[in-house]
């Protein structure tokens, strides 16, 4: 279930694997979609308690669960410049964007 709130923190966000938020402004981006979806798939391959389990508390595994999500976003036609810049911003991995960049390439 894909919910579209006019008004929400980012632009996308994965719950559980069945629960995905994604701001509407960004309701057609399919690269967005990807990128959730990716984590959808995360979910249900780690289970969703141990996703977020290493998601939360270790930076290896946060870093290395959006480094494959905005791998699959790029591929469907989201910019490298601008991923690699949300990969360096909004995570918490205190990485630069030249690290994202070359981590998304």
């Amino acid at each position: 279930m894909i919910f579209y709130p006019r008004y929400f923190p980012v632009a996308g966000f994965t719950l559980l694997p069945w629960l995905m938020f994604i701001k509407k402004a960004y309701k057609d981006d399919i690269s967005l979609l990807k990128h959730e979806q990716t984590h959808r798939q995360q979910m249900r391959k780690d289970w969703t308690i141990v996703f977020w389990f290493r998601y939360l508390l270790f930076k290896k595994w946060r870093m290395y669960y959006e480094v494959e999500a905005y791998k699959v976003q790029i591929a469907n036609g989201a910019s490298l410049n601008s991923c690699a810049h949300n990969l360096s911003k909004l995570y918490f991995l205190k990485i630069t964007f030249e690290q994202a960049k070359k981590l998304l390439s």
